[in-house]
């Protein structure tokens, strides 16, 4: 029986050999490997540095989500499922996006990273989207390399203005602060050189959109070394529009600056802070109660690890004055205007935060960026509170249970999420992915009411 079943397989194979063509016969063909496709196999559960985020203004289902090493991300039900939306375009890194507040069906993008690190990618320009992020258009700047920040007039959608860091490794570029007047037709550099200084930060006041406020870099890398400042580094405050700039001095450091994090309280937007990087990588936080005309010091807080050139991000509460966000490997808050910090948890989270977005309803909700994706802060609960959660995002899908004495993976995710604690009580993450599970219901806020952050499921009933 053996030799029968030896015979009929040679035959078998002689006669599919018979059938190749001359050129066919070797075992490398292209035919006998049509039926496999590629499939990726890793690195798993990682989504790519995150550099900024917007949520649309009337819809905080919609989130935009830029990514420095690749793509724009968007979901229209706060996470469950995520589209790209920045496909075959002239560059893939991304690092600033923002709604225009008149029309959110406009979308304007800046690519490239603002960092200093030696592995950040480049883009080329700014674009803008009409129709959601359906299509883009390059708008020009294409010599920026790297966009920090875009703010759009919120009467007037014709008027932009764009902070640019330019290139990391060589001079020249575009570089600064532009302004356009005509929704990006034209481009005319407002501050800066065509050097070395380009622009890291840029706000704008709430009460008047004649008045903004920028932060100048001046830095280089090379393959052997890495210039973090120089005296191009400066704070500038603008009252017509951003077409002149008035540099401010009194009360800050008179040393070389470095990177700078500069945002402005929404409360009281007479009130500016920011985060500078001096000699050294260390550095300060400062406070102007009087719209930059003078700054006092308020402590030595820094970004860390990497350095301050691969954070800096400052960031304003819009819920309570003084609280203050400056992104790090682990992020640090403020309660009192930067006299004082306390560090953020990142367990069950991964840590390396670059941008945070708010929520207008929910003053304990919010969305971090970091190194891996994006993870959003849920308030704190009641100790005898068992919920599931099933959110996802641009990472991967967790399903976890909370509760005060004992964490165990849920049924239906594959890591469980545990609590963490701070000063104000129980706190807990919630990470999110690309890959998500079927929505089962409506998020219902702390409070017990519906809310419209999310359509992923939460449910009251103990996890057996």
């Amino acid at each position: 029986m053996k030799r029968i079943k030896m015979l009929l397989l040679s035959l078998v194979i002689i006669s599919l050999t018979g059938q190749l063509t001359a050129e066919d016969k070797s075992v490398w063909s292209a035919g006998n490997f049509s039926g496999l496709k590629m499939r990726s196999i890793g690195p798993a559960l990682m989504a790519g540095r995150i550099a900024d985020i917007a949520i649309h203004p009337e819809n905080d289902n919609i989130w935009y989500v830029a990514v420095g090493s690749g793509n724009v991300w968007k979901t229209d039900n706060a996470g469950v499922t995520w589209s790209t939306i920045f496909e075959d375009q002239g560059s893939y890194s991304t690092g600033a996006i923002t709604i225009d507040p008149s029309n959110p069906e406009v979308i304007w993008l800046g690519t490239g990273e603002n960092v200093g690190g030696r592995h950040v990618g480049y883009g080329d320009g700014i674009y803008r989207s009409d129709d959601g992020g359906g299509s883009w258009t390059n708008m020009g700047l294409k010599e920026s390399e790297r966009i920090s920040r875009i703010i759009i007039h919120p009467a007037d959608s014709d008027i932009v203005w764009v902070a640019a860091q330019g290139p990391l490794w060589s001079k020249g570029g575009e570089r600064g602060v532009y302004k356009t007047t005509d929704g990006g037709k034209n481009w005319k550099q407002t501050l800066g050189d065509k050097e070395w200084v380009g622009a890291t930060e840029l706000v704008i006041d709430p009460r008047n959109p004649d008045r903004l406020y920028a932060a100048t870099w001046q830095r280089h890398r090379t393959i052997a070394a890495y210039m973090g400042g120089g005296p191009g580094t400066a704070l500038y405050g603008s009252d017509d529009g951003g077409e002149t700039w008035k540099k401010f001095s009194k009360g800050l450091p008179t040393s070389n600056l470095a990177k700078i994090g500069l945002t402005i309280s929404p409360q009281n937007p007479d009130v500016l802070y920011a985060a500078i990087e001096l000699d050294r990588r260390k550095g300060a936080v400062y406070r102007s109660t009087d719209r930059g005309a003078t700054w006092k010091k308020r402590s030595d807080t820094v970004s860390g690890a990497t350095g301050p050139h691969y954070y800096q991000e400052l960031y304003a509460s819009p819920h309570k004055f003084d609280r203050l966000y400056l992104m790090d490997v682990r992020i640090q808050v403020s309660e009192d205007g930067g006299k004082t910090f306390r560090r953020l948890s990142e367990m069950h989270k991964h840590s390396d935060n670059h941008a945070i977005a708010f929520r207008e309803d929910d003053p304990d909700y919010l969305l971090i960026g970091h190194r891996t994706g994006v993870s959003s802060k849920i308030c704190p609960l009641p100790s005898s509170t068992k919920l599931r959660w099933t959110t996802p995002s641009l990472s991967t899908t967790f399903t976890a249970e909370h509760r005060t004495t004992a964490h165990r993976a849920a049924r239906h995710g594959p890591i469980t999420l545990k609590e963490y604690r701070t000063p104000t009580g129980a706190w807990y993450w919630v990470r999110m992915a690309i890959s998500p599970p079927p929505s089962r219901g409506t998020l219902t806020s702390c409070t017990g009411r519906p809310s419209r952050a999310a359509s992923t499921e939460l449910t009251s009933s103990p996890v057996r």
